[in-house]
């Protein structure tokens, strides 16, 4: 299929499909969905176009590039706009926490790594996530940290 074909149907939400098709892993195509997408005010069909354009042209660097900062000004809108862009967001910042979890532990208390992970692994609460590293930071004691994380059980 072409992009042409799904261009005549005027579905404003085929747009980020555009760059799947035969012809569609090019930067006008890119262009002239963002055109249609940024002014029907669809925030999540802007970062559907941007993930799929970035995995069809992977293996090209220079269009990479063109496409991540083609899409940097539209950072603030699709944060402010976009329910999926804001899950994906959450989702990387508390990975991250749980990363920083473990290092603090592996550094302080590497005996309590794999408890730790075990507590930690299913949490999705950013601030609970957080109460925890700064509790591990300041915990003086591996056996205290080793009660707070029993305790997190039984919550």
């Amino acid at each position: 299929m072409f992009v042409e074909e799904l261009e005549r149907t005027r579905l404003v939400g085929l747009a980020p499909l555009w760059v799947l098709t035969k012809d569609g892993a090019t930067r006008d195509v890119v262009e002239r969905a963002i055109t249609l997408l940024e002014p029907a005010n669809k925030p999540d069909g802007l970062a559907i176009l941007r993930s799929l354009a970035l995995q069809v042209v992977e293996d090209d660097a220079t269009m990479v590039v063109w496409i991540k900062r083609r899409f940097a000004h539209t950072h603030d809108y699709l944060f402010g706009n976009s329910i999926m862009y804001k899950e994906l967001v959450a989702e990387g910042e508390i990975k991250g926490i749980r990363q920083s979890i473990e290092a603090v532990i592996q550094i302080r208390f590497p005996a309590l790594l794999n408890l730790a992970r075990e507590k930690i692994e299913h949490l999705q609460d950013e601030e609970t996530l957080r109460n925890i590293h700064v509790a591990m930071v300041a915990t003086s004691t591996e056996r205290k940290a080793r009660r707070y994380l029993m305790a997190l059980q039984e919550q």
